[in-house]
């Protein structure tokens, strides 16, 4: 997390939360249970993130599994830019990073003539498919491996 940087997705979102008193005022990620499924460098967009913390709620019943709009109170407090598109109730196990099942990346180039097209689809060919990069990854207990 990047503690020292605020003009950050993640520091928006915790602001927004704190503005509209989801999670308290002086709280720290580490304390909410706060996970992330990846996260972005500078200059870098991202879409569909999934993030998973403690907020405050109310109780939940059948008729109403989310008494709160979540995503409407939060966006209230967000940038045009940047949106929560849903909410939902997960176990206190659950791990935003590790729970992710699949990952779906699209890259954008300016083609500003600089840059060898056919080379560069001759290589992002290799990553088309399903694979297993387990390697690149950090090991979680929490996922069994096969």
């Amino acid at each position: 997390r990047q503690r020292e940087v605020e003009n950050t997705i993640e520091a928006k979102l915790f602001t927004a939360l704190k503005n509209c008193r989801l999670i308290p005022l002086d709280a720290d990620p580490s304390e909410l249970d706060y996970s992330r499924c990846g996260r972005t460098d500078k200059g870098v967009s991202a879409a569909g993130q999934v993030v998973a913390l403690r907020l405050r709620y109310q109780q939940p019943d059948r008729e109403n599994p989310l008494l709160y709009d979540y995503p409407t109170m939060i966006n209230r407090f967000l940038p045009d830019d940047i949106r929560v598109l849903g909410c939902k109730l997960v176990d206190s196990e659950f791990n935003a990073r590790f729970g992710a099942n699949k990952r779906h990346y699209k890259y954008f180039f300016l083609q500003d003539g600089t840059y060898n097209i056919r080379e560069m689809e001759e290589a992002a060919s290799k990553f088309v498919g399903l694979h297993n990069f387990r390697n690149f990854c950090k090991v979680c207990s929490l996922i069994p491996c096969a």
